[in-house]
């Protein structure tokens, strides 16, 4: 038992020293009311603008929402 933790443990220190060599993601706040609803990072896929899909991806339908359209 005290093998596997120390293996275990091991493994999630490497795991750690590897992300902190990643860039963090950027912050996008979203605008309007969603942004002030918003609580948690969004990858840049979800709100890239421009994009022919947004309306029917996440971003989207929550601006269908709360959108005053």
């Amino acid at each position: 038992r005290q093998r596997r933790y120390t293996s275990y443990l091991g493994e999630a220190e490497k795991l750690a020293e590897k992300l902190q060599k990643l860039k963090p993601p950027k912050d996008h706040i979203l605008e309007g009311t969603l942004g002030k609803l918003q609580f948690f990072v969004l990858p840049e896929c979800c709100v890239r603008p421009g994009s022919t899909n947004s309306r029917n991806g996440f971003i989207g339908k929550l601006t269908s929402i709360f959108s005053s359209k």
